[in-house]
C-alpha cells in the first residue's frame, strides 16, 4: 500500500514540477525562445547521427542516399501519372467518353480483388493465431 502512495505521490510531484518548469518557460522573452526555434530547425535541416562526428549526415532525417531514392520514386510517380494522363485523353479522343466508363468499371473490379485479398489475408490470420485482433489484459 505505501509503495502506491509512494508512486502516486511521486507522479503527482512530476506532474507539478512540469506544470512548475511550463509556468517558468513562459515567463522566457521571445528572444531565447526565437533562439531555440531556430537551433532546433537548424538540427532538424542537417545534424550527425546520435550527435557524433563519426555518425551519418543526416537531412530532415534521411541520409543523403534515401533523398535520393525519395526523389527517383517521386519523379517515377509523375512519370507515371503523366503516361497515364495521356493514354486516357487518347483513348477518350479515339473511343469517346465511353472510355471512363470501361476504366471505372475495371477500377472497380481491382478494388474489389484488393478487399477481397485483405479478408482472405485476414481469415487466414485468424485461423492461425486464434483471434482477430490481440487483446492485451492489463491491470485496471
Amino acid at each position: 500500500m505505501s509503495i502506491e502512495l509512494e508512486t502516486k505521490r511521486s507522479s503527482e510531484e512530476d506532474a507539478y514540477a512540469a506544470d512548475a518548469e511550463h509556468a517558468a518557460e513562459e515567463v522566457v522573452g521571445w528572444g531565447p525562445k526565437c533562439a531555440r526555434c531556430v537551433k532546433n530547425f537548424n538540427h532538424l535541416m542537417y545534424h550527425k547521427e546520435d550527435n557524433k562526428p563519426s555518425g551519418r549526415s543526416l537531412y530532415c532525417g534521411n541520409t543523403g542516399k534515401n533523398w535520393g531514392k525519395i526523389c527517383a520514386a517521386f519523379a517515377v510517380l509523375w512519370v507515371g501519372v503523366g503516361i497515364f494522363f495521356f493514354a486516357m485523353l487518347a483513348l477518350v479522343v479515339e473511343f469517346g467518353t465511353t472510355t471512363y466508363w470501361v476504366y471505372l468499371a475495371i477500377f472497380g473490379v481491382v478494388v474489389l480483388a484488393i478487399v477481397g485479398a485483405v479478408i482472405v489475408g485476414t481469415v487466414e490470420n485468424t485461423k492461425e493465431n486464434g483471434e482477430l485482433f490481440e487483446v492485451d489484459e492489463g491491470e485496471g
